[in-house]
């Protein structure tokens, strides 16, 4: 079945509440840790090493006037208060889900700012389970 991608079906939820004002482009990035697989070879053969899986990170680029910010920012204060993550749920323009379960919230990266076009600012999350599925 064929799918059509859609920006409008672009969604990050965080605790459930959704984000707003991506940056413009690829403005979500999602990585998995570990599950690599390799060929090793001893006396007795072949045999292949799968990583146990580690998790992943999630990167979020927001617009510098997100009314987002204020919500990102309230939830590291929290997690530097109470040690409690967050969950993390991203939909892709082709319907695709990935969820970061008890996730942290990285302080964001380097921003940049002045030029014509309005910057961005970087938020990581990282967790130790990762999954994804197709809608």
């Amino acid at each position: 079945m064929k799918k059509t991608y859609s920006q409008s079906n672009v969604t990050v939820l965080v605790n459930g509440i959704p984000l707003k004002d991506l940056s413009d482009g690829n403005s979500i990035r999602v990585r998995h840790r570990g599950g690599e697989v390799e060929p090793t070879e001893g006396t007795d053969g072949a045999a292949m090493n799968i990583a146990t899986r580690q998790g992943g990170e999630i990167e979020v680029d927001l617009k510098e006037m997100s009314s987002s910010l204020i919500i990102l920012n309230a939830l590291r204060l929290a997690q530097e208060q109470t040690g409690i993550g967050c969950n993390v749920v991203i939909r892709s323009g082709v319907d695709v889900v990935d969820t970061l379960a008890t996730a942290f919230v990285s302080l964001p990266g380097e921003k940049a700012t002045g030029d014509k076009k309005m910057g961005k600012i970087t938020y990581k999350f990282s967790g130790t389970v990762l999954t994804g599925s197709n809608l």
